[in-house]
Protein backbone atom coordinates (compact mmCIF):
# COMPACT_ATOMS: atom_id res chain seq x y z
CA UNK A 1 0.00 0.00 0.00
CA UNK A 2 1.12 3.99 -1.04
CA UNK A 3 2.09 5.62 2.10
CA UNK A 4 -0.27 8.05 0.81
CA UNK A 5 -3.31 5.87 1.22
CA UNK A 6 -1.51 4.36 4.56
CA UNK A 7 -1.37 7.47 5.86
CA UNK A 8 -5.14 8.69 4.72
CA UNK A 9 -6.86 5.61 6.01
CA UNK A 10 -4.76 6.14 9.65
CA UNK A 11 -6.16 10.13 9.56
CA UNK A 12 -9.73 8.61 9.03
CA UNK A 13 -9.21 6.26 11.56
CA UNK A 14 -8.50 8.89 13.90
CA UNK A 15 -11.72 11.23 12.80
CA UNK A 16 -13.95 8.24 12.86
CA UNK A 17 -14.07 5.56 15.28
CA UNK A 18 -15.66 4.35 18.37
CA UNK A 19 -15.38 4.91 21.95
CA UNK A 20 -17.00 4.48 25.07
CA UNK A 21 -20.49 3.29 23.87
CA UNK A 22 -19.79 6.08 21.28
CA UNK A 23 -19.26 6.79 17.57
CA UNK A 24 -16.88 9.87 17.27
CA UNK A 25 -16.71 11.81 14.40
CA UNK A 26 -13.69 14.28 14.93
CA UNK A 27 -13.53 16.49 12.34
CA UNK A 28 -13.68 20.20 13.12
CA UNK A 29 -15.06 19.19 16.82
CA UNK A 30 -15.89 16.44 18.72
CA UNK A 31 -19.30 15.18 17.37
CA UNK A 32 -20.64 11.93 19.50
CA UNK A 33 -23.27 9.65 18.33
CA UNK A 34 -24.88 7.29 21.03
CA UNK A 35 -24.21 3.50 19.26
CA UNK A 36 -28.19 2.94 20.28
CA UNK A 37 -28.78 5.50 17.83
CA UNK A 38 -27.40 4.41 15.10
CA UNK A 39 -28.04 0.86 15.23
CA UNK A 40 -29.87 0.11 12.37
CA UNK A 41 -29.27 0.22 8.60
CA UNK A 42 -32.71 2.82 8.89
CA UNK A 43 -30.57 5.07 11.62
CA UNK A 44 -27.40 4.23 9.59
CA UNK A 45 -29.32 6.12 6.56
CA UNK A 46 -30.72 8.77 8.30
CA UNK A 47 -27.37 9.61 9.75
CA UNK A 48 -25.81 10.05 6.84
CA UNK A 49 -28.94 12.00 5.16
CA UNK A 50 -28.41 14.86 8.20
CA UNK A 51 -24.31 14.32 8.68
CA UNK A 52 -24.34 15.04 5.14
CA UNK A 53 -25.38 18.32 5.50
CA UNK A 54 -22.19 19.31 7.25
CA UNK A 55 -19.69 21.21 5.76
CA UNK A 56 -16.95 18.86 7.15
CA UNK A 57 -18.76 15.72 6.54
CA UNK A 58 -17.53 13.59 3.20
CA UNK A 59 -18.06 10.34 1.60
CA UNK A 60 -14.65 8.70 3.07
CA UNK A 61 -16.24 9.68 6.92
CA UNK A 62 -19.62 7.97 5.79
CA UNK A 63 -17.63 4.76 4.38
CA UNK A 64 -15.61 4.47 7.60
CA UNK A 65 -18.81 4.63 9.38
CA UNK A 66 -20.15 2.11 7.29
CA UNK A 67 -17.12 -0.21 7.97
CA UNK A 68 -17.32 0.90 11.98
CA UNK A 69 -20.87 -0.51 12.21
CA UNK A 70 -21.84 -2.90 9.42
CA UNK A 71 -20.38 -5.83 11.87
CA UNK A 72 -22.22 -4.26 15.07
CA UNK A 73 -25.50 -4.58 12.97
CA UNK A 74 -24.57 -8.49 11.55
CA UNK A 75 -24.70 -6.74 8.15
CA UNK A 76 -21.70 -8.13 5.60
CA UNK A 77 -19.31 -5.55 3.80
CA UNK A 78 -18.03 -7.63 0.93
CA UNK A 79 -19.08 -10.65 -1.00
CA UNK A 80 -17.94 -14.22 0.63
CA UNK A 81 -17.80 -12.52 4.35
CA UNK A 82 -18.46 -14.89 6.82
Amino acid sequence: MEPKCEEHKKQLAREVYIQGGELILHVQSEYPIGLDRIDTPLKMMWWFHHLAGKGWFTPEHGRRMIELMAPRMGLKMYQGEG
